[in-house]
């Protein structure tokens, strides 16, 4: 931008027929103790009135912070600078100057470009000439104090924060399964409880409280993420804020520890995915104010099955799987999964090699036969003493906590070096503590784990556990249990399906086959 010319010392007291623009902003202010946006407004339109000015523009940015650390953009002021640029002002009037900003690096940018467009500021009833460097002293000392005062108060909503989360206060809003109570008298806090539990302590049908631990023991059944939240919007079930559920939103609340009891501190400022990391967050040794609503080990199962890097999340329609085994069996040849193909003369879906085209096989047929064998294994005697006996799944719970536990003491430990409230040296020796002591845990958990969506499905309810599942259970379970790969054969000959297919089960006894 061209710096125009530095101009002789102007007259203030002349103001008539000047081009100005008001700007007006507020922050949110729950004690009422700041002027509105509209009280602003009405005080430059005085004070234009008053000095003969005219009027050329009004900009206003309600409950937007001018801070450093605010979130969200202010478009008035935005749209303020671009006129200014344009050369549509002579003066710009505000309430405060820190209603512009208190953010030094802000404060320059208006400075620079005022004085290169000749453009004045009034505030409240004081002109200042960017182009003055006696005006523009006294404007830099008020925009430093306009930022220590926004520093310092960011400094105490943070303490606030980190004091109210290890006293193990809820951070915000109640969560969704849970009712506030508040003193009568005070208003103040009290403590949170399940939404809505009937006198022997168990969740009513359909009330906040049952739904949260419905989305829970559906998921480590097997159910897919879509099929809840269709059930749940088909029952005329709402969440929290009235509205029909969607997929992220239960996965939120599957993956929140909340509902383990359990407090998470600076989330959002330590890790980049906030639904998969969160656990990695909790404060440990910090009593919640609030009771869980699932249990240890259903929770960890959950997050199991959630984080689970195999788990697909394809869509239903054309874009998804839309048969049983599509990308789940592999072909024998070459190794690649096989897709769906449907054949152009007789319209017969059939699982096809994309690779090679080394195999095609009939799909409804490979899925009666692989349906009937994953069943009568899941049923088996045999298969459920084994998994019984290495399947642990409360050891498996308490070794993932354990993990997660020492990663969030891990965390800390970080935190606390760069804080400088420990010396490396102690550091280095308690990292390496920390790190085997994951490595253990994580070791005694896949020692120990039953694949959460076998739960309940096997033994001599295989079957009816089967039959329940919606697609991506079952093809969970598939994919859990067994390598399927099928077999090439010469065009003339007809094989029967099961004698094209090879098994390797991924659990259980290995010379199990379910026939």
């Amino acid at each position: 931008m061209p710096r125009r010319p530095p101009a002789k010392r102007r007259d203030h007291n002349d103001l008539r027929d000047l081009r100005t623009a008001l700007y007006c902003r507020v922050s949110l202010d729950a004690g009422d103790t700041e002027k509105s946006v509209n009280d602003q407004e009405a005080e430059g339109r005085r004070w234009v009135e008053q000095r003969s000015a005219v009027l050329a523009g009004v900009y206003r940015d309600n409950d937007l912070s001018a801070s450093r650390y605010a979130t969200k953009p202010r478009p008035g002021f935005e749209l303020l600078l671009g006129d200014i640029e344009a050369g549509k002002f002579e003066l710009v009037w505000f309430w405060e100057l820190s209603r512009s900003s208190r953010d030094l690096a802000v404060f320059a940018k208006l400075r620079n470009l005022c004085r290169a467009q000749g453009v004045r500021w009034v505030v409240r009833d004081r002109v200042q000439d960017p182009d003055d460097y006696r005006d523009m002293t006294m404007a830099a000392i008020q925009a430093v104090i306009s930022e220590q005062e926004s520093e310092q108060t960011a400094e105490r909503v943070r303490r606030g924060k980190r004091m109210s989360a290890h006293a193990g206060r809820p951070p915000g809003r109640v969560p969704y399964g849970y009712k506030r109570l508040r003193n009568r008298e005070t208003g103040a806090w009290e403590r949170d409880v399940p939404n809505v539990f009937d006198g022997d302590g168990l969740p009513v049908e359909d009330s906040p409280a049952y739904i949260v631990r419905e989305i829970f023991e559906r998921l480590a059944a097997g159910h897919s993420v879509t099929t809840i939240r269709r059930d749940l919007n088909e029952r005329g079930v709402r969440t929290q804020s009235g509205y029909q559920w969607e997929n992220p939103k239960i996965r939120y609340v599957a993956m929140s520890p909340t509902y383990l009891g359990q407090r998470v501190y600076r989330v959002a400022e330590h890790y980049a995915n906030r639904h998969s990391e969160r656990t990695k967050a909790v404060l440990e040794g910090v009593d919640a104010g609030w009771p869980p609503l699932v249990d240890a080990e259903l929770f960890w199962a959950v997050q199991r099955i959630l984080t689970d890097p195999a788990r697909t999340t394809t869509r239903p329609g054309p874009r998804g799987a839309t048969t049983l085994l599509s990308a789940v069996v592999k072909c024998a040849e070459c190794g690649s999964k096989l897709v769906r193909k449907k054949q152009a003369t007789t319209g017969t879906i059939i699982y096809f090699c994309p690779n090679r085209s080394c195999v095609g096989v009939t799909a409804a047929a490979l899925d009666d036969y692989v349906e009937r064998v994953v069943v009568r294994w899941l049923s088996s005697p045999r298969v459920a003493a084994d998994l019984a006996r290495t399947g642990d799944t409360a050891a498996a719970a308490q070794a993932r906590a354990d993990a997660e536990r020492d990663r969030a003491q891990l965390q800390q430990l970080y935190r606390d070096v760069k804080g400088g409230a420990v010396s490396a040296t102690i550091a280095t020796l308690e990292e390496k503590r920390l790190l085997e002591a994951v490595g253990e845990a994580e070791g005694r958990a896949q020692a120990a784990a039953l694949p959460p969506v076998l739960v309940g499905n096997i033994g001599p309810q295989a079957q009816a556990g089967w039959d329940a599942l919606d697609f991506e259970g079952k093809r969970l379970i598939i994919r859990t249990i067994a390598d399927i790969r099928v077999r090439r054969v010469g065009r003339s000959r007809r094989v029967p399906v099961q004698d094209r297919v090879e098994w390797t089960w991924l659990l259980g006894p290995a010379s199990e086959n379910g026939e």
